[in-house]
């Protein structure tokens, strides 16, 4: 019998550990998320059907593809092999060496013909780039425009470097659109005259000058410009800028590139518009300066370079130049060394194009 003591009013249960608590089925668990769960995984799961089965259709359409072009290229070819008896050799272990040998002998007999001059279409001979012609009398065929009052050799190779000292004329805009292209640069460059002469450039939003290079940009960039458009007098102040405020001794690192098509393009182009001797000497200035830019361990040479002290550099965010700009200097370069008779601004070219 129980005594008084041993009752109790709760029953104790003893679980061994190797109780292994029921799995929930994944249908309650599925009732148990919110809306926005489970439309956040339906539209996942989707998604992911979706890519799946693009991805399948497009890999076995493009296998499809593939074989067939393979089989077809590789049919025409054996068949090629079987016209040529090619495949008659035991020592080939299958049509694969076959078709190797094949395109090998291909290639070696087109290589022989070659060289005989065999099926070689050769151009025919342009007799209009005979040099022997009388070009000092020779005059364009087609009748120049009239607001340019010189003739030029017929053959533009002549022309080069060879301006006979005769400055070029323009007598201005001869239309309603060309008057319209001229007073659009007259409102630019009045802004600029009033509020950045002397600077490379102007903020027009703030009417304040700027500086890159300290190399008067917009000036020398206008020269040419300004003296096609017939504007004497706005072309004479930037010429007398030039003679007399340029300073090409800056102590200023300036990039090689812009400062070749931009500074010592726009010197050379001015010289050869007007003749003016002045620009020549500029260009030449610069010219010697810019050339220590080619001081380098190769042909290619530093993309910035001091004019004060004649070095040159590589750029501040890394050791290496451009291609796409110190290859695309070689028309200036040659142009200063044809006008001047000395080879070494074109030398340098001569050795970073090839």
């Amino acid at each position: 019998m129980w005594s008084n003591s041993d009752k109790r009013d709760f029953i104790t249960l003893a679980v061994s550990e190797e109780y292994i608590k029921p799995r929930q089925s994944i249908w309650r668990v599925w009732n148990r998320l919110s809306r926005l769960q489970k439309n956040i995984i339906s539209f996942v799961g989707v998604l992911l059907a979706f890519i799946i089965i693009i991805l399948l259709y497009t890999g076995v359409f493009h296998s499809e593809e593939t074989g067939k072009s393979r089989t077809v290229a590789e049919d025409s070819i054996v068949k090629k092999i079987d016209d040529a008896s090619l495949l008659s050799n035991a020592d080939r272990k299958n049509k694969l060496s076959a078709i190797k040998d094949f395109l090998e002998k291909q290639k070696e007999q087109k290589e022989a013909e070659e060289k005989q001059g065999v099926g070689i279409e050769r151009p025919p001979e342009n007799k209009l780039l005979d040099r022997q012609l009388p070009v000092e009398n020779a005059q364009i065929s087609q009748k120049p425009d009239k607001h340019i009052e010189i003739t030029r050799p017929a053959l533009v190779v002549n022309v080069l470097h060879q301006d006979n000292g005769q400055p070029y004329n323009f007598s201005g805009p001869q239309n309603d659109r060309q008057k319209a292209v001229v007073n659009g640069f007259l409102h630019a460059w009045t802004a600029y005259k009033k509020h950045a002469w002397g600077y490379d450039q102007l903020r027009p939003i703030t009417n304040t000058g700027h500086e890159w290079f300290g190399l008067g940009l917009t000036i020398i960039d206008s020269l040419d410009t300004m003296y096609i458009m017939g504007l004497k007098d706005e072309f004479k102040l930037a010429r007398d800028w030039v003679d007399t405020k340029l300073n090409l001794a800056s102590n200023n690192d300036v990039n090689l590139f812009e400062v070749t098509i931009r500074v010592l393009g726009g010197l050379l182009s001015s010289y050869h518009l007007s003749q003016d001797e002045m620009f020549l000497t500029k260009a030449t200035e610069l010219g010697d300066r810019l050339l220590n830019a080619f001081h380098s361990h190769s042909a290619i040479p530093y993309s910035d370079v001091n004019l004060f002290h004649r070095k040159g550099k590589p750029p501040k965010w890394g050791p290496d130049s451009t291609l796409s700009e110190v290859a695309t200097i070689q028309l200036e370069f040659r142009d200063l060394s044809r006008l001047v008779g000395d080879p070494k601004y074109e030398v340098r070219e001569i050795k970073l194009a090839f």
